[in-house]
C-alpha cells in the first residue's frame, strides 16, 4: 500500500486575508525557478498577497536558483536591493503627513510582523 505524501505547502485562498501576510511593510523579493513546480504557484500567490512584493521567475532552472543560475539570481537580488534603497532614500527626503518632529520618536502601530523586525 502506497502512502500519498502531501505537498509541503498547499495554496489556501484564505491566506490572502491573513493579517500577518497582508500587513507586511518590508521590501519582499520572491525568486523561483521555472521548473520548481510546487513553489511556482506558492511564490506567485505570495507575491500577489504581500503588498509591493516583487516576483522573479528564472527560466530553465529548478529549486536551486542561486546555484543553477547564479548570474540571473544575483542580478535579480542586486536590482531589488538597489530599488529598495532608492525608495528608502526618496521616502526619507519627503516628510510624510503626520511625521514626527526631529529628535522625537514616532509611535507606529504594532503588528506581529513589524514587531519582529524592530525588536533588538
Amino acid at each position: 500500500m502506497r502512502t500519498r505524501i502531501p505537498p509541503p505547502l498547499v495554496i489556501n485562498p484564505r491566506w490572502g486575508t491573513h493579517p500577518v501576510v497582508c500587513e507586511l511593510s518590508v521590501p519582499t523579493l520572491l525568486i523561483v525557478g521555472e521548473h520548481d513546480e510546487p513553489c511556482v504557484k506558492v511564490h506567485r500567490f505570495m507575491a500577489d498577497t504581500i503588498p509591493g512584493a516583487r516576483h522573479v521567475l528564472i527560466p530553465g532552472v529548478g529549486h536551486l536558483t542561486n546555484l543553477e543560475a547564479p548570474d540571473a539570481f544575483n542580478r535579480a537580488v542586486t536590482t531589488f536591493l538597489r530599488e529598495a534603497a532608492r525608495r528608502t532614500r526618496a521616502t526619507k527626503r519627503r516628510p510624510r503627513a503626520g511625521a514626527a518632529r526631529p529628535g522625537r520618536r514616532r509611535r507606529t502601530g504594532s503588528s506581529p510582523v513589524n514587531d519582529a523586525f524592530t525588536q533588538s
